[in-house]
C-alpha cells in the first residue's frame, strides 16, 4: 500500500507494494502536477483544464496565464494576481489646470480594471502641482464600482498646502474591492482654497503623470 511524503503528502510506493510502476508514476505526476506552477494560455483555459480533469482549485495553487503574462494564486476562495502585480497603468504628458473651487474632469484614468471582492488594491499616482499663487488644493483617487464609495484620500489626506511654483508628489492608497467586475479609476484635483491656478502635470524629468493599479 502507498504512503505519502512527510512535507507535501505525495504518494511513493512502499516495498511491500505489487510492481506497478505506471500507475505508481501517474499518481505520483498528478500530485506534483497541482503543487507545482502550472501554464494556461487563460484563464478559462485554466477553468477547462482543471474541469476536465476533475480537479478542485484548492488554497496554494499557483500558475501563470499566458495571454496577460501573470502569476495567479488560489487564496481558499478563488484565484487572483500575486501581490504587487501591476494590473493596470495610464500615462499622460498633457497637463491639466484648473483655476475653480469645483472639482476637474478627469486627469487619468485606468479604465475596465479587473477587481476581486475582498482583495486588496493599491493604487500609486506620481504627478507635479504647480500654484500660481498661494493656494490649497485636493487630488481625490475615485473607484467607479465594486470598491470604496468614499473617494481614496479625499480632502483630508491629500489638501497640500502650496504657494506659488512646484511640488512633485507621490500618492499611495489601498482598497478592498468590494465586488468582482471592472472598474474605472480616475484622479481629479481642486483648488480648495486660494486664488490663481492649479496645474497637474509630469514630474520634472518624467515622462509623464503615472497611475497604477497594483494586487496588494
Amino acid at each position: 500500500m502507498s504512503t505519502t511524503t512527510t512535507l507535501q503528502g505525495l504518494p511513493v510506493p512502499e516495498t511491500t507494494d505489487a510492481p506497478t510502476v505506471p500507475a505508481h508514476m501517474v499518481a505520483l505526476a498528478v500530485a506534483v502536477e497541482k503543487k507545482a506552477v502550472m501554464v494556461f494560455a487563460s484563464a478559462a483555459a485554466r477553468t477547462s483544464a482543471l474541469a476536465a480533469a476533475g480537479v478542485t482549485a484548492t488554497e496554494g495553487m499557483l500558475c501563470w496565464l499566458a495571454d496577460v503574462n501573470v502569476f495567479d494564486y488560489h487564496d481558499g476562495a478563488g484565484w487572483g494576481p500575486l501581490p504587487g502585480t501591476l494590473i493596470a497603468e495610464a500615462l499622460s504628458s498633457t497637463p491639466v489646470t484648473t483655476s475653480l473651487t469645483t472639482e476637474s474632469g478627469a486627469v487619468l484614468t485606468c479604465s475596465n480594471v479587473p477587481l476581486i471582492s475582498g482583495r486588496k488594491y493599491r493604487v500609486r499616482l506620481t504627478a507635479r502641482l504647480d500654484a500660481s499663487a498661494a493656494a490649497t488644493w485636493a487630488v481625490r483617487i475615485k473607484c467607479s464600482a465594486n470598491g470604496p464609495a468614499v473617494p481614496l484620500g479625499a480632502d483630508g489626506s491629500h489638501a497640500v498646502a502650496g504657494g506659488a511654483g512646484q511640488q512633485t508628489y507621490t500618492w499611495v492608497e489601498k482598497f478592498n474591492a468590494t465586488g468582482t467586475g471592472n472598474a474605472n479609476i480616475t484622479v481629479t484635483v481642486q483648488r480648495t482654497t486660494g486664488a490663481g491656478d492649479i496645474t497637474m502635470q509630469a514630474p520634472n524629468n518624467g515622462p509623464g503623470m503615472r497611475l497604477t493599479v497594483e494586487a496588494a
